[in-house]
């Protein structure tokens, strides 16, 4: 079964979830299926473009990620594994081994995670820090987890030009770190 090589980065999406509340509807599918898909997999050919590991991994992972999201939204095996198998020759193409993928994909669960925010005062400040580059947002508690989700209140961009399209979860100021693939290059 594929999941089993991915039982803790699974945990890890799974826990993702649970923390930011997706439920199954139109525009959540939506948004996996068509945004984020295409956006990770950009990623992933820019890297495979410009022989950039690190994008390759990012990339990869990414795309992993939202498609374990969309299975633990909408638990549609045989979508699961369509998109598993598209993932799985894209890294063969890029000569990336199963352990790597794997291990790339924790790494980026991690990174996923730190994108939260532990305390009201941390909250306040990814808020200030996103109202600074324009973009306004709102914050909501998950008193399971004990922890802050901000998200973007409405379709718009940043004063880079930077979409950031409502719903959007935005990244702690305090908290986040980038995914660090070092140790797989």
């Amino acid at each position: 079964m594929v999941t089993s090589i991915y039982e803790n980065a699974m945990s890890m999406v799974q826990k993702f979830h649970d923390i930011i509340g997706l439920t199954s509807n139109h525009e959540t599918n939506k948004l996996y299926n068509k945004g984020l898909r295409v956006e990770e997999l950009m990623e992933l050919l820019h890297g495979f473009k410009t022989d950039n590991r690190v994008e390759q991994f990012d990339g990869l992972a990414d795309a992993d990620f939202v498609n374990f999201m969309h299975f633990i939204l909408v638990k549609d095996r045989a979508y699961f594994d369509k998109w598993h198998d598209i993932n799985t020759n894209l890294a063969v193409i890029m000569d990336i081994p199963a352990t790597k993928r794997v291990k790339a994909l924790e790494i980026v669960c991690r990174s996923n995670l730190s994108k939260f925010d532990t305390t009201e005062r941390e909250a306040s400040r990814t808020h200030g820090a996103y109202m600074f580059i324009g973009v306004e947002t709102y914050t909501t508690y998950n008193a399971n987890e004990d922890l802050y989700v901000t998200r973007s209140i409405e379709d718009q961009y940043c004063i880079n030009g930077k979409f950031y399209p409502e719903g959007k979860l935005v990244k702690s100021s305090d908290n986040y770190f980038e995914p660090d693939f070092t140790e797989l290059l």
